[in-house]
């Protein structure tokens, strides 16, 4: 009995101890900055303050919501102290001043790439065919399903496709199976290990695959060497990892959008009509530009679900934001929380956010807009996903009719998760088959009725 008595006073000892320990921790972190006077962010939990509790960036749009008259607020990330950037123009001077770096290993190490002077909307002409040949073969893998109309999840067939079209136009030469599969799983282990050096290098292992039409040769001749460099292959590495997965979860969310709404699908099928020819061939940027509401679609897609909902930077200098009262500091090392998914839903910048308009576009583009980030933190394969998105919406959308199973309609895509962009399921139906239904539907009502003669 007594024995017990003790284990019991001895365990409520250490309790009562890590209760103080973890308390005056708390109040540490909490005082880190109240004593540099930045507010502290209004609902963020206590425990985010302790070094096993993440930040939920879900909330971010809550925090900044509360905040909203604050250019920026504190908040604590596993322990970390870290800024919630609240104001749109403060974000914009934040993503374009060389005081921040995204926070990752490569690009601290790696920060002047040479890809964003190359990955440009020009130099697209030059990979357009290859990058069409990749949409086709996507295509033609989803008649057989399309003809049966059945209900798929898209975002394993998109991947692919994505994977082929970046290994083809970066290699210049169509993968044979073998080789495809080999790229794919460096794909998957560099974007598991992104954080490492060795994982860029490990990537980019074809090194004779030169083509006078390919990435590869484009960025060599922009660096003004004949050999792939450890600073090319960064390059290279971060453009392939940024390309494969935003371009599926982009033309998921649009496919998604478009099922959930079929007078937005008819009217952008209907300027697709009126532009492409009906065998999709000789494919051209100039083509899709002609079909602004195409555009618009993206735009819209990018707002709702943007590829990054929130962008990290780390700061390497000391950065001070002016405000009416005083001067508020950022130092060094501190994480800056650019909350884009907070920005595409703000009321104040866009009406109706929760809405899939595309009609708002090209009118409601302003600084609030910022799918790919801006400035040197900006997607360096922008123009790339984009040109690859819109031609894989066209293509599908010219030749398949996207609708919602509601016996099995699977989950919309979260932003914030990944995963949810797998478990999206839509009804796929080709347009042939329903061309054929309408005519013979036609055919047995002119039989019946003489005075309605079409044929």
């Amino acid at each position: 009995m007594a024995f017990s008595t003790l284990s019991f006073q001895a365990l409520s000892l250490i309790l009562f101890t890590l209760t103080i320990l973890i308390v005056s921790l708390i109040r540490k972190k909490r005082n880190y900055w109240y004593s540099r006077a930045i507010p502290v962010a209004k609902g963020q939990s206590v425990l985010s303050t302790l070094p096993v509790c993440r930040l939920n960036e879900k909330h971010l749009t809550s925090y900044r919501n509360i905040a909203i008259e604050t250019p920026i607020v504190g908040l604590h990330d596993a322990g970390k102290p870290c800024v919630l950037i609240c104001d749109v123009q403060a974000a914009s001077i934040v993503l374009s001043n060389d005081g921040f770096v995204e926070d990752t290993e490569i690009s601290q190490a790696h920060t002047h790439s040479k890809i964003p002077n190359v990955i440009t909307e020009d130099n697209m002409q030059v990979v357009m065919p290859a990058m069409a040949e990749c949409v086709k073969e996507l295509a033609v893998s989803l008649e057989g399903l399309a003809n049966r109309k059945m209900t798929i999840a898209p975002w394993a067939a998109l991947k692919r496709c994505a994977s082929n079209t970046v290994a083809t136009c970066v290699y210049g030469e169509t993968m044979i199976d073998s080789r495809m599969k080999a790229f794919e799983e460096l794909c998957n282990v560099a974007m598991k290990y992104e954080k490492t050096q060795t994982a860029g290098k490990h990537l980019i292992s074809y090194e004779n695959a030169l083509s006078a039409n390919c990435i590869k040769t484009m960025l060599c001749k922009a660096a003004n060497i004949d050999i792939v460099d450890d600073e090319i292959r960064m390059d290279m590495f971060t453009f392939v990892t940024k390309a494969i997965e935003p371009t599926a979860a982009l033309v998921t969310a649009t496919l998604y959008e478009l099922s959930q709404n079929s007078r937005i699908q008819s009217q952008l099928r209907n300027q697709l009509d009126e532009v492409l020819d009906e065998d999709l061939n000789n494919l051209t940027i100039e083509q899709l530009d002609r079909i602004p509401y195409l555009d618009s679609v993206i735009h819209e897609t990018l707002r709702k679900y943007p590829l990054m909902p929130v962008i990290r930077c780390i700061v390497t200098k000391p950065y001070s934001i002016q405000t009416k009262q005083k001067t508020l500091t950022i130092e060094p090392g501190v994480v800056t929380l650019i909350p884009v998914h907070a920005y595409h839903h703000d009321k104040i910048h866009f009406t109706n956010p929760e809405t899939f308009h595309p009609n708002r576009f090209p009118g409601q583009l302003s600084s609030a807009y910022i799918p790919y980030g801006s400035g040197p933190q900006s997607y360096i394969g922008k123009h790339f996903i984009g040109l690859e998105a819109k031609m894989i919406v066209a293509i599908l959308l010219s030749k398949y009719e996207f609708t919602v199973d509601k016996r099995n309609p699977g989950k919309a895509p979260n932003p914030f998760d990944k995963s949810s962009f797998s478990e999206f399921r839509v009804q796929l139906s080709s347009r042939m088959a329903r061309n054929c239904v309408m005519e013979q539907s036609l055919q047995e009502l002119s039989k019946k009725n003489k005075l309605f003669k079409l044929f």
